[in-house]
């Protein structure tokens, strides 16, 4: 058994008594739990459909011959499998019922190849195919079966012990199993719901993540799953999505199908396929829309449970949260639950309670430039008058009255709570109790801070040079060939800033910089991390760009110029903008 290790054991539905010491445990109602961990951080739960009691994923490398695939798992035969490559759009799939001859990808309503030649006890056979069996390319399985033969068990209805070892994370999960008849051959396991889990381990694991978001072509980027109970009203049902908008590939099976029903985004609507003969139905309905599917007949047998599996692109749709008073939205931050808005130009403090937007505080300043939280309480920087304001939950009140016209940022670091401030580019820093300067810059402006690896770092204006305070010490840390370092962020182990007059995100790893980004804008005002990504607000056409650790792709067009701030907030993105002082949110 291989480190590290976790064990699970199931927990009968029907039947009080140990099963270890008792036969009353109902079989047919067992279930258990399948655990996606997927890159919008979001869990989905589902049984195995029947008669399949065990699960393996792993990888093989092609030879252009007819290649055998062993298992880790010698005891798991398999049923059903799966197979692709980084760059296949679409899978190929097949069962154990289907011949050697019928082809399995795919990709319409034909099935037009012959990847997968058979399949029997730990092992699978592929013949020479892009999609299955290219020299030198690297395959991804998932095979799906069950033990045919559990070591020192015999008789019906004895309980037994049986490993499944998941290669792709190096892990065993030690299950519990009931065989209706183990002298079978193969035994028979009726209505059998068992375990699939993918560890949460591998979070970090780019290779262990592209196996949970199956093959990457295509636009699919994400993998949600759900379960729906049929109503058989009027014949159809929709079903709702939370994650995927554009699906790709779906797989549905009921807690008693031996098989389950496929479909890719290609068929028609009224196509689908049962993974058994490779047949497809044209008399039921599965129908693909945004976020939601829609089914019928056999897909919707009244109080039938179905579990569903959905493959496609992830999009982050957004929507107007806000119409404000002002016509700058530059500053944004959660303070004791409650989202604040810093304003310009009429200076004011608005709030959201996450269903309505009130005015918190009308200043003596003409603009909110930032905002932080530290020690429990709220601070607003301001200009022209380089004001910090307080709000202690309750009251509003003057915190600092610096000798600069503009605190541009706010950050808390070691303890203390720093200030950015032009127009003579100094750090303040405020102890809790007094002000004071940390460091007179050579530049005009501090235009953002953020923490990073134990520091304290400052982006500037006009230079475009990045500061860095290791706690005692204040030196340079980069001298970029733009203007204006206008945000910082740290995402992915990893410091992003954006850029002025290029619209440019550069990437510190620790030790060098680099550019990460060159956008089509000039200006990266805003940058804040969600939903695993990171988010950068532009100007002058008010996009919002996503990075997704690998790839840079445009997330909205606003009818704004300027996505001022950026922050998350009950589990949604927030934009504010100029120059009609709005705040958008993702939905």
């Amino acid at each position: 058994m291989s480190d590290p290790t976790f064990m699970i054991r199931t927990d009968p539905v029907i039947g009080e008594e140990d099963p270890f010491l008792s036969n009353t445990w109902d079989k047919a109602n067992m279930e258990m739990e399948t655990r996606l961990e997927i890159e919008h951080d979001s869990d989905g739960q589902h049984t195995a459909f029947g008669a399949v009691m065990g699960v393996e994923q792993g990888t093989y490398t092609g030879t252009g011959a007819e290649l055998i695939v062993s298992l880790t798992d010698s005891d798991l035969y398999v049923k059903f499998i799966e197979i692709y490559t980084e760059n296949a759009a679409l899978p190929t799939m097949a069962s154990d019922t289907m011949a050697s001859t019928e082809a399995k990808q795919i990709t319409n309503t034909a099935f037009t190849s012959t990847d997968i030649k058979s399949m029997s006890q730990g092992q699978f056979t592929v013949i020479s195919s892009a999609e299955a069996n290219a020299v030198g390319e690297t395959y991804y399985y998932t095979a799906w079966g069950w033990f045919k033969t559990l070591a020192g068990v015999a008789g019906t209805g004895t309980y037994a012990e049986a490993e499944l070892d998941f290669i792709q994370h190096g892990e065993t999960v030690e299950c519990l199993t009931q065989p209706t008849d183990l002298t079978a051959d193969p035994p028979t396991r009726p209505g059998y719901q068992f375990l699939q889990k993918f560890n949460a381990g591998h979070a970090n694991d780019a290779t262990a993540m592209h196996k949970l978001k199956a093959f990457s072509g295509s636009g699919i980027v994400g993998i949600e799953t759900l379960t729906y109970t049929g109503d058989g009203a009027g014949g159809t049902q929709d079903i709702a999505l939370t994650h995927i908008t554009d699906i790709n590939k779906i797989l549905i099976f009921s807690d008693t199908a031996e098989y389950p029903v496929i479909k890719t985004g290609s068929m028609s609507a009224n196509d689908f396929k049962f993974l058994y003969n490779g047949a497809v139905d044209t008399n039921g309905y599965l129908l693909f829309g945004q976020r939601e599917i829609t089914v019928e007949d056999t897909l919707n047998t009244v109080s039938q449970v179905y579990h569903v599996i959905v493959w496609g692109t992830e999009e982050v749709d957004w929507s107007e949260s806000y119409d404000s008073s002002g016509a700058y939205i530059k500053s944004l931050a959660v303070y004791d639950g409650n989202l604040y808005a810093g304003s310009g130009t009429n200076g004011k403090v608005f709030v959201f309670d996450g269903s309505t937007w009130s005015e918190s505080y009308d200043s003596s300043e003409t603009y909110i430039t930032s905002l932080a939280v530290y020690d429990g309480n709220l601070y607003a920087g301001a200009y022209p008058g380089g004001k910090v304001f307080v709000f202690d939950g309750s009251t509003w009140s003057e915190s600092y009255d610096s000798s600069e016209t503009d605190i541009t940022s706010l950050a808390v670091y070691d303890g203390n709570l720093y200030a950015g401030s032009g127009t003579n580019g100094k750090v303040l820093v405020f102890d809790g109790s007094t002000w004071s300067e940390s460091y007179d810059s050579s530049e005009a402006w501090i235009m953002s801070l953020a923490v990073y690896d134990g520091n304290l770092y400052a982006g500037t204006n006009p230079g475009g040079k990045v500061f860095v305070f290791d706690g005692s010490t204040w030196s340079e840390s980069y001298d970029s060939s733009e203007a204006d370092i206008r945000c910082l962020a740290v995402y992915d182990g990893s410091l992003y800033a954006g850029t002025y007059p290029g619209g440019k995100v550069l990437v510190f790893d620790g030790s060098t910089w680099s550019e990460s980004y060159d956008s089509s804008e000039t200006d990266i005002t805003s940058l804040a991390v969600y939903d695993g990504n990171l988010y950068a607000g532009t100007a002058t056409n008010g996009k919002v760009f996503v990075f997704d650790g690998s790839t840079w792709s445009e997330s909205y067009d606003s009818s704004e110029a300027w996505i001022m701030s950026l922050a998350v907030y009950d589990g949604n993105l927030y934009a504010g903008t100029a120059t009609n002082g709005k705040v958008f949110v993702t939905i």
